[in-house]
């Protein structure tokens, strides 16, 4: 058991004697070289750039898109992110950065993907040029006649009318007849 111990012993001066020879060796992480300057970066400056280049990104996405509601709710809600970055927590600006490239993706996906011959139907400037649109038919019985006036603000007059004699000529003044009442007086 002695010789146990002097081995143990033995073992502690070797560990002591490697850890002496270790201190006088340089320490090559601490030596700085003249050609590389140390550069320190704080973390809040860095989350901060991240955020305005994806700021640049998303204002980028913004203009492509083409529904005005859409365009509404990206610029509200650039405006609330922008106003979670000016915290001055690292970790609501971690949070922040990270959500926003979430909010990148979706702008992506919503870009790539409008449906731009239904935005085009719906949002097509062509009724303010040309005016109200007219539309007329007959029903398949020959007795019944519906008309639709389209006007500037959106809002539709619809006509209909039911006879016996489709002779008599009522149908060509329908939507005229409602004109000089003033029903039609918003265009």
């Amino acid at each position: 058991m002695a010789e146990e111990h002097e081995e143990s012993f033995r073992s502690t001066d070797e560990s002591t004697k490697i850890e002496e020879d270790a201190e006088k060796q340089p320490d090559v992480a601490k030596i700085q070289s003249p050609q590389t300057p140390t550069i320190t970066f704080n973390e809040q400056e860095i989350l901060s750039e991240q955020f305005q280049n994806y700021l640049r990104i998303a204002e980028a996405f913004m203009k492509t898109l083409k529904r005005p509601k859409d365009i509404e709710i990206c610029t509200n809600l650039l405006r609330k992110v922008q106003r979670l970055n000016d915290s001055k927590h690292i970790e609501v600006k971690r949070n922040n950065n990270a959500f926003f490239r979430y909010c990148l993706k979706v702008l992506k996906w919503t870009s790539d993907n409008q449906p731009l011959e239904l935005y085009q139907q719906w949002y097509r400037n062509k009724e303010l040029v040309e005016g109200p649109s007219e539309s007329r038919t007959w029903l398949e019985d020959n007795k019944s006649y519906m008309a639709l006036k389209s006007l500037k603000d959106g809002t539709n007059i619809i006509y209909a009318a039911v006879c016996d004699e489709p002779s008599a000529g009522w149908q060509d003044g329908g939507l005229n007849i409602l004109a000089k009442r003033g029903a039609c007086s918003r265009n």
